[in-house]
């Protein structure tokens, strides 16, 4: 009856939504949730118990760490976030980037430039596979292994 759904309204759950960065962490009422992830929220109950718990969001988890890639023509860019790993990356707008982290972006572009020359440089001093000797033995080196 009403005092149920009264008692549902009354916790409120911080949720951070799937494939989204944790700067867009929600409070969701209860009712909200057991209409939209009844499961998760039960699993969550299983885990934590019943019990009011404070927020667990860790303030680094919403501090731009790098930008790791760069979309060509979407205007966005793959963030990694402090204290998260990479299966935590998201893409976010380089407008909110650039309010994060002004040099975020441009870091990026610099580390990525460095690494082209490195690997033009790389490539140019590499001898052709054809110059080098073909094995017919494991060196004595790598004893232990096969070949192929």
């Amino acid at each position: 009856g009403k005092e149920d759904k009264e008692e549902m309204q009354r916790y409120e759950y911080l949720v951070k939504w799937q494939g989204q960065s944790h700067l867009r962490c929600e409070w969701v009422c209860e009712g909200v949730l057991v209409h939209w992830a009844r499961q998760k929220l039960l699993k969550y109950h299983e885990r934590h118990g019943w019990r009011v718990r404070g927020s667990q969001l860790d303030a680094r988890w919403t501090h731009l760490q790098r930008v790791i890639a760069q979309s060509q023509n979407k205007g966005k860019a793959l963030v990694k976030w402090t204290a998260l790993g990479y299966e935590h990356c998201t893409w976010e707008d380089q407008t909110l980037i650039h309010k994060l982290d002004p040099a975020a972006v441009q870091t990026f572009k610099l580390h990525q430039e460095s690494a082209l020359r490195r690997g033009k440089v790389r490539m140019a001093t590499r001898p052709s596979s054809a110059s080098l000797p073909h094995l017919k033995v494991q060196p004595k080196e790598l004893a232990g292994g096969d070949l192929f």
